[in-house]
């Protein structure tokens, strides 16, 4: 007789061999104690006005392996959310209102609630700028993105291509003023930068399918 116990692919397990045939005296017990996780994000509509086809219900499965462990439809927001999930490696596919499918692996983290923005642009076109351009004493660096989590990378160069400044996620004067907004303050001091053109470089990276997008603009100094 065995009892399996299977976590984020890992298996423990007890056994006990001969055993008499009819013996009703053979106890054992596997006990694991753990928070239960969720996953939640939004599939954004891409009809007109935000409205959904109705022909199409944008969807999310979650399997492990190949089977699918759980399923949940968005609703009229695009939101959806699959909750009572053990921690572990999962594969997430979620389906848009276009009908495409996309496949994210992600590990979810004893009582986590991991929140996603799967679909989307990884880089809003238009959304990326610096002002006040030119700038004197400060400069802010402006962007958005559709996806959540994402990772930020931003970096200044001279127009002979030396890189003067470079900041990523975690470095200090990022801001977050609203959903999917993010914005980078670099306060200048000590005469540096002095004046000129420069260019700077945005680059995002999707931090669950790997996918990379980013963009170059310039920006003047007048000191």
């Amino acid at each position: 007789m065995q009892a399996t116990w299977l976590e984020d692919g890992f298996s423990s397990a007890i056994a006990k061999d001969q055993i008499p045939m009819g013996y009703a005296d053979t106890n054992f017990m596997l006990s694991l104690d753990y928070q239960l996780a969720s996953v939640s994000g939004v599939l954004p509509a891409s009809g007109p006005s935000g409205l959904r086809p109705s022909a199409i219900a944008s969807e999310a499965r979650l399997l492990r392996g190949a089977r699918v462990v759980a399923a949940a439809r968005a609703d009229a927001a695009g939101r959806f959310t699959i909750r009572n999930l053990i921690p572990g490696p999962y594969t997430l596919r979620v389906r848009g209102d276009d009908g495409a499918w996309k496949t994210f692996q992600i590990k979810l983290a004893p009582g986590q609630n991991l929140e996603i923005k799967p679909l989307g642009q990884l880089l809003r076109p238009g959304t990326v700028y610096a002002y006040p351009n030119p700038a004197a004493s400060y400069v802010k660096f402006h962007l958005e993105s559709d996806i959540l989590p994402v990772r930020k990378r931003l970096s200044v160069f001279s127009v002979d291509g030396k890189l003067v400044k470079s900041v990523e996620d975690g470095d200090a004067g990022w801001t977050n003023p609203s959903a999917n907004v993010y914005q980078y303050q670099w306060d200048f001091s000590g005469g540096k930068p002095p004046s000129g053109v420069y260019f700077y470089s945005v680059k995002l990276k999707h931090e669950l399918s790997g996918e990379t997008e980013g963009t170059t603009r310039k920006f003047a100094v007048i000191r």
